[in-house]
């Protein structure tokens, strides 16, 4: 598991020095909300994003900041006429309750963005596919909010690039 992270990020520092552009994104899935950073070129879009279960816990009744969930995605894409680019690349999904679970996820992304020449603003739905084979998880969490949200398969959002 060590030497995978360090790949990882060794992957993900190299990534960083190509020319291009940072941006700062929102989206929403079935349960949870996400804030998002990510580095974006012509064909590489890497992200960060770190979601809490808000409407989640709106129907469950408990506390949505306790069982945050960070992804990391890396996705490689290709613009198909003007404004449409499609991009596909491995996810990497980690959720936590403190002090009591641990989570992991690894999956593989599917993402159709509009993307206007000139426009730094990008609106973007993802599909992934989790298998849960390639799940991990160390304690019970006290709630189900930790698995939905590491399990949500489509999201929708907003990015502005910088």
């Amino acid at each position: 598991m060590k030497k995978t992270v360090v790949f990882l990020g060794i992957i993900t520092g190299m990534l960083s020095l190509l020319s291009g552009a940072p941006y700062v994104g929102i989206s929403q899935s079935q349960v949870s909300t996400s804030v998002e950073v990510g580095f974006l070129t012509n064909s590489i879009d890497q992200n960060i994003a770190v979601s809490l279960p808000l409407l989640g816990s709106l129907d469950s009744g408990d506390d949505g900041y306790r069982y945050p969930v960070a992804s990391m995605n890396l996705l490689y894409k290709r613009k198909v006429g003007s404004t449409v680019a499609l991009g596909v690349g491995p996810t990497l999904r980690m959720g936590w309750e403190y002090e009591k679970a641990l989570c992991l996820q690894a999956g593989f992304l599917v993402q159709v963005s509009l993307e206007a020449p000139g426009v730094r603003d990008i609106l973007f739905c993802e599909l992934a596919y989790l298998p849960k084979a390639w799940a991990w998880s160390e304690g019970p969490a006290s709630s189900a909010l930790l698995e939905k949200g590491i399990g949500q398969f489509v999201r929708f959002g907003y990015r502005h690039a910088f």
